[in-house]
């Protein structure tokens, strides 16, 4: 999933561009991928936030490309999600699990 900025435009049925939040659901056969190539991806690609949705271990990690060095943080059940970038955005962790 991603969240499109203004830096993203829509040509034709396809999104170019870089987005301000990426978004991954790991599953069994993409965990690699999600927390480690993707996110060099999204750093290098001048995303701002990459979060990683782990089901399997019920935490959310929000890995923030804002400052001089990439910074991490991990939400679990009993946290409360929030990002500088959609002030409004308040998700319990407790409530993304089924």
């Amino acid at each position: 999933a991603r969240i499109c900025g203004s830096a993203m435009a829509r040509r034709g049925r396809a999104l170019s561009g870089t987005p301000n939040i990426a978004i991954e659901i790991v599953s069994d056969s993409s965990r690699t991928v999600d927390y480690v190539q993707k996110r060099y991806l999204y750093e290098r690609t001048g995303a701002q936030e990459y979060w990683i949705v782990d089901r399997f271990v019920r935490r959310v990690e929000v890995w923030q490309f804002t400052g001089e060095h990439p910074t991490s943080v991990s939400y679990n059940d009993g946290d409360t999600l929030t990002t500088p970038l959609l002030a409004d955005l308040a998700i319990p962790i407790h409530e993304i699990w089924p």
